[in-house]
């Protein structure tokens, strides 16, 4: 999402009079293409060169920062780190902003350095450059540099953008202001007047201009007139704030959210960092989140397929294995009927068979080099070894079906993960677990925080009910918050979260209460696209954890069932 100038203009005035004089404690990485500086006080400055969202907004120090900072960031940190914050100003005509700072080392402030954001979208960029104009550094660097169409190499010489050839919607006259909206239109007759309106000016986006129309009442589709009424509510509204900041809101939702420095009434509105970042920061987390989990998913989806091949592959070791039985009834054969060898010893001998209740033949292959004797002996053993085989491919195999049933169980809790932490919680799971051993995890999976906690729920009687959301958090609620007496429940004979309806010591609880927690139960499960199906539920001191077995993974009895659909 591009901001248009008027957007740009206010986030700066916020910035410079809130953070402006404060000494520069930290500078951070935040995530990729974003910085984050910490002022004295514990107020901050956000900087984000993203191409879906590039800004600068006033935020707090708190912000969780990556320890491998780029090296951008590192060269911020050498010659501003200790220094001072001066102010920050929106160039003219110009989609970017200019902060000044004073450097640790400039105590009379005569050689300012300055970081230029340019917010154009995928070509969104930093810049840190000295009093001269100079390149220190700069965020993203061209490959290619006979490609790069401005220079962005430390020594080189800073072009600024090319400045917008349209008339600044903030500053030009009413003629001015609608004569572009009628030029606009005029080359594109079939636009919506306030595309038109927006499309010929600088510094007014088209969601801007709907608002200023919606204020001054305006229905009609006339470029003048609307422009005229577009014009005169903007002045009337600079004219009221003058050089205080605008106040902002967020409108519209379901994927179609914005910011608004129209419709937010004075006293009632909050700073445009703050509804921007409301906004910017739910999307890029949802898309974050998304990211994760998709990568996530492939590498459970592979871990998945081994564990069901390898299954495979032990049942049919198992099948061969058991064949080994008919080593020990030829063998048995053979020394029944020694009497019956004289001479060489044939290809197939055709035997007594007392291995079942009604005696009968066998056909036994035999190895004519060797005798009858050494025959029996070579088939006992081989009787001996898949013997041993078979029980330790039944070991084998209950390890594989534990492993499958865990696997499928974490791809359960990814598949209803809906936050970040969630997610990161699953990876970390998993490669505790070893399966992703041996991958580069990023930092920010390892950074130590806070882990999630079960999701909670206030049923209709008022009682708590807690759901685990991955098989670690299961294992947490199942085992360390919940109490003895609580009722636990999970969806019968499938993958779901151990749900925990917290109950006072002696309660009995109420019918309404155990078929809500039931459907929750059932909802949160591998089953809840079914429309109906059953919920298993006991007391909390029921519950065994398997002794050595895999997150999550449980043993328990005084079990009841109830049928439930998913609420």
């Amino acid at each position: 999402m591009r901001l248009d100038g008027l957007t740009l203009l206010e986030l700066s005035k916020e910035i410079d009079s809130s953070c402006s004089g404060l000494r520069v404690d930290r500078i951070s990485s935040v995530g990729p293409g974003a910085v984050l500086f910490g002022l004295q006080g514990g107020l901050g400055i956000f900087m984000s060169s993203s191409p879906k969202g590039a800004r600068a907004v006033v935020t707090d120090a708190k912000a969780q920062a990556r320890s491998d900072a780029s090296g951008f960031v590192m060269v911020l940190r050498k010659h501003l780190e200790g220094g001072r914050f001066v102010g920050a100003v929106k160039r003219p005509l110009e989609n970017s902003l200019s902060f000044r700072f004073r450097g640790w080392d400039d105590d009379e402030g005569t050689n300012p350095k300055y970081l230029v954001l340019e917010a154009v979208g995928a070509r969104s960029n930093m810049f840190f450059l000295d009093c001269s104009g100079t390149i220190i550094d700069s965020l993203k660097k061209s490959k290619d540099a006979r490609s790069s169409p401005r220079p962005d190499m430390p020594g080189e010489m800073f072009a600024p953008l090319p400045a917008f050839e349209l008339p600044d919607a903030l500053s030009c006259s009413r003629d001015a202001f609608i004569a572009a909206a009628l030029r606009s239109r005029a080359a594109r007759p079939n636009a919506p007047v306030a595309a038109s309106i927006g499309s010929g000016l600088y510094g007014i986006g088209e969601a801007h201009v709907k608002d200023l129309i919606e204020t001054s009442g305006y229905l009609g589709d006339d470029p003048a007139v609307a422009a005229a009424s577009a014009f005169d509510a903007l002045r009337a509204r600079q004219s009221a704030f003058g050089e205080k900041v605008w106040p902002c809101t967020v409108v519209g939702g379901d994927g179609k959210a914005r910011i608004s420095l129209i419709l937010a009434a004075d006293g009632k509105g909050r700073g445009p960092s703050e509804c921007l970042e409301t906004m910017l920061r739910g999307m890029e987390e949802a898309e974050g989140t998304a990211s994760r989990r998709a990568a996530t998913a492939k590498w459970l989806a592979s871990a998945l397929d081994r564990a069901e091949n390898k299954l495979g592959t032990r049942m049919r070791e198992l099948t061969e294995a058991e064949e080994g039985e008919k080593y020990r009834v030829w063998a048995d054969a053979i020394l029944a009927s020694m009497h019956e060898f004289s001479g060489k010893v044939p290809a197939v001998a055709v035997l007594a068979d007392y291995s079942k209740e009604e005696p009968g033949s066998v056909e036994v292959p035999m190895d004519p080099d060797k005798s009858a004797p050494k025959n029996a002996e070579g088939y006992y053993r081989k009787y001996n070894r898949s013997k041993r085989a078979k029980n330790m491919l039944l070991g084998l195999i209950e390890t594989s079906r534990q492993e499958l049933e865990y696997l499928v169980r974490v791809k359960d809790a990814l598949d209803r993960a809906e936050e970040a932490k969630t997610v990161d919680q699953i990876r970390e799971e998993l490669g505790q677990a070893g399966y992703l051993k041996g991958r580069r995890q990023r930092q920010a999976e390892v950074r130590k925080h806070k882990a999630p906690q079960p999701a909670e729920h206030i049923l209709k009687t008022g009682h708590k009910l807690l759901v685990g959301r991955n098989n670690a958090q299961n294992d947490e609620l199942t085992f360390s918050i919940a109490n003895p007496w609580d009722l636990w429940f999970h969806v019968k004979g499938a993958p779901g979260s151990h749900v925990v309806l917290r109950l006072e010591k002696g309660e009995i609880p109420q019918d309404e209460a155990i078929e809500e927690a039931a459907g929750i139960a059932l909802r949160n499960s591998s089953q809840r696209d079914l429309a109906k199906a059953e919920v298993d539920y006991t007391e909390v001191r029921k519950v065994r954890k398997i002794k050595g077995g895999l997150p999550g993974a449980v043993t328990f009895t005084g079990q009841r069932t109830i049928s439930v659909r998913p609420r």
